[in-house]
């Protein structure tokens, strides 16, 4: 069964023509629903809800959002003008399979071996990447997760897919805040420090998701590859924080071409389908492992504490 994501595509996944336009998109929730933490043990649950042009409306504004050339509660941008100093990917639809269908089984997915092939659709240019925190070491230097991450947003780049970035993660285990030494090495890397907008408040996966949308929102941004160097994280800890505690948007872990890295295709509501309360009752049950942190998230729709 098909799920619903950004940009446009018949069902075999080539892309079509967009029917919208790149408007700034609506309004956004000040997070997203947290599902239950039930489920049965039983086969899977088939679909994400299926494939859909609409998807569902957006909600009231919450939370913080960064502001370009300053700060605020949300993030620091780094400057550029109101769109990013960049041009917007359409928004559109690209269909992406239900979490039960990616993750069937009753063991927990493995994220080191092979994951969903992004096709032609899922392949195309995304409005932003956001690159997830990690802690600095405790001198300040850049941890290797950190330059690691860097790599790989700033290779985005280059082969295309985007050329606006979110650097995301506050100081969490030491004073060093992770989103301003992310910012630093892409800049190392070639990357306009215009092109980069900061949110220097997140603690863990879920809220740097949580302000990385509003950040997103606040642009007209739709759609965002999410970049981890470690699998593991963006599919035992990103997919659950994203699609079932923060629920703002779908998050997708495909190998992106030409190399094959492993990254996150996420789209915000309604581009990407929402998240069906089926989807998460599966990846919730404990012998997922996709989810054990759940009850700890502070950006969840359900228990929101930010």
């Amino acid at each position: 069964m098909l799920a619903a994501s950004a940009f446009g595509c018949d069902g075999s996944g080539e892309p079509t023509p967009s029917g919208g336009s790149g408007g700034g998109g609506g309004e956004i929730a000040d997070g997203g629903s947290t599902s239950s933490n039930g489920g049965s043990a039983g086969a899977p649950p088939t679909g994400g809800g299926g494939a859909s042009e609409g998807g569902a409306g957006a909600t009231s504004n919450g939370g913080s959002t960064s502001t370009t050339g300053g700060s605020s509660e949300g993030g620091a941008a780094e400057g550029g003008n109101g769109d990013g100093g960049g041009d917007q990917v359409l928004p559109e639809i690209c269909p992406v399979p239900s979490m039960p269908d990616l993750y069937p089984g009753f063991f927990p997915p493995n994220p080191y071996g092979d994951l969903l092939d992004a096709d032609a659709c899922v392949s195309q240019p995304h409005d932003v990447v956001i690159v997830l925190g990690c802690p600095n070491q405790d001198d300040g230097t850049p941890a290797a997760c950190q330059t690691e991450r860097a790599d790989i947003a700033a290779q985005l780049m280059t082969d295309g897919y985007a050329d606006q970035f979110i650097t995301t993660g506050g100081p969490v285990q030491n004073q060093y805040v992770e989103a301003e030494t992310l910012r630093d090495l892409l800049v190392e890397r070639g990357v306009p420090s215009s092109s980069i907008f900061l949110d220097p408040l997140a603690e863990h996966t879920d809220e740097n998701l949580y302000y990385a949308t509003q950040i997103m929102t606040e642009h007209g941004w739709r759609s965002a590859l999410v970049v981890s160097e470690d699998a593991g994280h963006l599919v035992n800890t990103a997919v659950c924080d994203s699609n079932c505690c923060v629920d703002l948007g779908r998050l997708t872990i495909v190998e992106l071409p030409p190399s094959g890295v492993k990254i996150g295709h996420y789209a915000l509501y309604p581009e990407g389908q929402e998240i069906a309360q089926a989807e998460c009752d599966w990846i919730e049950q404990p012998f997922k492992f996709m989810c054990t942190n759940l009850s700890t998230r502070k950006a969840c729709k359900d228990n929101f504490q930010l």
